[in-house]
């Protein structure tokens, strides 16, 4: 294993970085479910682009995070600002998801790509939140002066570095 990937599994770090990868994944779901839907529907009421903006905001806010904590230049605060932008626009997206379930009720018999992509933004919500409560209680801010460099080659910080970050 790389020694760049231990440092995302630290103690502090590993329920964000599982979070954030999974929260990742539910949203490129729900972006997949809603494109098909929108591919199969005939609806003019659909606020499908609104929502798959939304949602790349969302993902770029959570990419954007986890590059920080890749990359050893974790701040509390940065940190929270970003959490509050992940949350405000994927809570934004299931609003407009639900709204889109109730038009697609009225005007179409089916609507289970809808649902579907709306469970995935509920738990892209729950996971924002948690990773949002996470940073805010459970973290502590950790900046090296050593970025990681040679990204992607065995070049990272060594062992005794990583047990220094994970003491604290």
């Amino acid at each position: 294993m790389p020694n760049w990937t231990k440092y995302l599994l630290l103690a502090q770090f590993a329920p964000l970085t599982i979070a954030k990868t999974c929260a990742t994944l539910a949203i490129v779901g729900g972006i997949g479910f809603s494109l098909r839907h929108r591919s199969v529907s005939d609806s003019q009421h659909d606020d499908g682009t609104t929502v798959f903006y939304m949602d790349l905001f969302c993902l770029f806010f959570l990419l954007l995070s986890l590059w920080f904590i890749a990359q050893k230049c974790y701040w509390r605060r940065v940190e929270q600002v970003m959490g509050l932008c992940a949350v405000g626009f994927s809570t934004a997206a299931a609003i407009l998801n639900v709204q889109m379930i109730v038009i697609a009720m009225q005007t179409e018999a089916y609507c289970d790509l809808l649902i579907a992509a709306l469970i995935f933004r509920g738990s892209v919500v729950i996971l924002c939140l948690f990773s949002l409560f996470w940073a805010t209680f459970q973290t502590v801010n950790v900046v090296s002066k050593l970025l990681i460099r040679n990204w992607g080659k065995e070049s990272g910080p060594d062992d005794k570095e990583i047990e220094l970050f994970d003491l604290g």
